[in-house]
């Protein structure tokens, strides 16, 4: 950051006048035995959605591990589809941390609407192959056998590169409103910044691809010699079967 010069794995260096980090998130893999098999599909590219569109269909089984929006997303539509389907979560409703009891008992009963079994307050201890497929234990001692294994456990952001340049990172990478970093002439913008936004008079990281998109104006905007601050409330929709669910909130309690 002090020669303004990013280097890339091949070596190339490329001076910058400013810089703009957007290097996304990564999904998570739960820490049990088998949960690195790349058999299990996790849900972040375009590819991993024809992957397991390919995969899933009339007659098949697919286990979803995970209740957030991918997880919910993804059960309702292997569902549709005409694949049996067994959403498994630690949580007791979906999305039940993030929205409360209320909507989450009404998310649970959209998806058992949509023919999804529900295994809800388990723990997964554990993902092999099995007989041509994969056995999913679960921590209440029952197996589920399947074919197809989603992991939708979240995602992590990717900070690495800012962590290495010496800026100041959290959970993510520590912006003012306007997505300026720590760092002179480099700004962070979408799931890794961890940005101040005004109206919530603190910094938040919100992980959805709207305020990644306000991010990337805001520091265009400044970049470009004008003034811009990030204060909208961020907000999302979720779209589970043929159900939409909208929502705006901090997103952080």
């Amino acid at each position: 950051r002090e020669r303004q010069i990013v280097v890339t794995d091949e070596g190339e260096e490329l001076s910058y006048d400013v810089c703009v980090l957007a290097t996304g998130s990564e999904p998570v893999r739960p820490p049990i035995p088998g949960g690195e098999d790349p058999e299990i599909l996790t849900m972040r590219t375009v590819e991993n959605s024809n992957r397991l569109q390919n995969r899933v269909g009339e007659g098949d089984r697919a286990v979803v591990v995970g209740s957030g929006f991918i997880g919910c997303e993804a059960a309702a539509s292997l569902s549709m589809r005409g694949a049996a389907v067994t959403l498994a979560s630690h949580e007791r409703s979906p999305q039940r941390r993030r929205l409360g009891p209320e909507v989450g008992e009404r998310i649970e009963g959209w998806l058992r609407g949509f023919g999804v079994d529900l295994r809800l307050g388990v723990g997964i201890e554990g993902v092999e192959r099995k007989d041509g497929g994969l056995a999913v234990y679960l921590d209440d001692g029952d197996t589920l056998d399947t074919g197809t294994v989603l992991f939708a456990t979240g995602v992590r952001p990717r900070i690495q590169l800012a962590a290495e340049a010496g800026l100041e990172v959290d959970h993510g990478v520590i912006t003012d409103s306007s997505m300026r970093t720590s760092a002179s002439g480099i700004y962070a913008v979408g799931d890794i910044a961890q940005a101040y936004n005004e109206s919530a008079g603190r910094h938040l990281s919100v992980e959805h691809w709207g305020d990644a998109l306000e991010h990337g104006r805001i520091a265009g905007l400044v970049i470009a010699g004008r003034e811009a601050a990030w204060s909208s409330i961020p907000g999302f929709w979720s779209t589970i079967g043929d159900k939409t669910l909208k929502y705006w909130a901090w997103g952080d309690g």
